[in-house]
């Protein structure tokens, strides 16, 4: 395992993992702004590419796990204790993410009033129009719960309503871990995640609006708990039973094989099961999100992993990470408002037009969420850091905190 001396050096490329996923969040929502599930008339590589981008949610189940792994370190290093206790922590958190989710809203009101508010045919439409319901339900971050206003506003930011319900279990999960180690934790995580499941099908069943598919917590606290394990794989000073090593790869395979057969069989044979899949799939690509960060943080200096961790730590990769937070909340209305731009060139290939908002517009968007990140996240960054802690008491805070 790697020592606590080589994690504070090895953690630059959770920034180039972050920045990576976040520009896959940009690509997948330039492509949707043109294929949303309609892939007719393409071919070829054409085909594949969009295909391969329409798969955006999985970078949101990457940044969950991301989130469980860097919150886990400072946990390691403390002797598996929250340092400042639990109201320390909540309000750490909440101070580094709701004031640029707060100002995120404002902007993004601001540009439905102004410049993106009319539907044109774009995956834009789900986000508008905006109701004085919609803006209480995101100021209280349980927008995720009903279908109708989920998307609203931003259709990306029910998963900071998500992510920042899953740090209040955050605690309890420390607490598991020290008391009862890693598999009771993972199952206390499983065990809420069904419960709540269950409780919204329930809910379902009565109010129909009710959102099964991404409120709660559920999966992603098993997602976010695949991090916390990652994280003490990795870098705890325990010696972890070396047969973990083939078993933890050999389960990774196993349950890819499983997904590939349940998903061929759930197809043809269940009417309405995506859902089920949906979920599945984020569970397995979790995993495998954990088995990448246990081998870059462990296995980088050799191997088939050392290539890919020199490029996740390449400046220009690793600095995407550092305000892929205000990337991830800005993108969408931008995104919209370069469209509506690019809508009077009046060029009629879809295809292309997707391109050129991808080439071009990409670039424009993140220099603008750059600006964003200054003026509106990094301050906040400073003030959780609880009067100017040293970042290296807590590996990796804050250019490897996840949101």
């Amino acid at each position: 395992m790697a020592d606590k001396t080589e994690a504070k050096q090895h953690l630059l490329f959770l920034d180039g993992l972050r920045g990576m996923a976040a520009l896959f969040v940009v690509m997948h929502h330039t492509v949707l702004q043109f294929y949303d599930l309609d892939f007719h008339g393409l071919t070829g590589i054409r085909k594949a590419l969009v295909r391969f981008l329409w798969e955006g949610h999985l970078a949101v189940d990457l940044f969950i796990v991301l989130s469980g792994f860097c919150l886990m370190l400072p946990v390691i290093s403390a002797d598996y204790r929250l340092k400042g206790g639990t109201f320390r922590f909540y309000k750490k958190r909440a101070v580094r993410i709701l004031p640029p989710y707060y100002f995120t809203n404002v902007l993004c009101l601001l540009l439905i009033a102004f410049w993106v508010g009319n539907k044109t045919g774009t995956h834009w439409d789900i986000s508008i129009p905006v109701t004085y319901k919609d803006v209480m339900l995101h100021l209280l971050l349980v927008h995720d719960f009903l279908l109708n206003h989920t998307a609203r506003i931003n259709h990306v930011m029910w998963s900071v309503s998500v992510e920042f319900r899953i740090y209040l279990f955050f605690p309890l999960l420390v607490w598991l871990y020290r008391k009862y180690a890693a598999g009771s934790t993972l199952l206390f995580a499983i065990l809420v995640a069904a419960a709540g499941f269950f409780i919204l099908y329930l809910l379902h069943k009565v109010i129909p609006d009710v959102n099964m598919l991404t409120s709660g917590v559920s999966p992603y606290i098993i997602l976010f708990t695949f991090g916390m394990l990652a994280a003490d794989f990795s870098f705890s000073p325990k010696q972890h039973h070396p047969t973990l090593r083939i078993v933890f790869p050999l389960v990774c395979v196993a349950l890819l094989v499983l997904y590939i057969a349940l998903r061929r069989i759930f197809a043809i044979s269940v009417a309405g099961s995506f859902s089920f899949m949906y979920i599945f799939t984020d569970l397995i690509f979790g995993l495998w999100c954990a088995f990448l960060l246990v081998n870059l943080s462990v296995y980088n200096k050799s191997g088939l992993f050392k290539g890919l961790f020199k490029f996740l730590e390449a400046k220009p990769i690793a600095f995407l990470g550092l305000f892929a937070f205000s990337i991830y909340l800005i993108h969408a209305p931008l995104l919209q408002g370069l469209t509506q731009l690019l809508f009077k060139l009046n060029i009629q290939d879809r295809f292309t037009n997707m391109l050129i908002l991808m080439f071009a517009g990409i670039p424009i968007i993140i220099a603008l969420s750059y600006l964003f990140f200054l003026v509106c996240e990094k301050p906040f960054i400073s003030l959780s850091k609880a009067k100017k802690e040293k970042v290296a008491s807590e590996p990796g805070l804050p250019r490897t905190e996840l949101t």
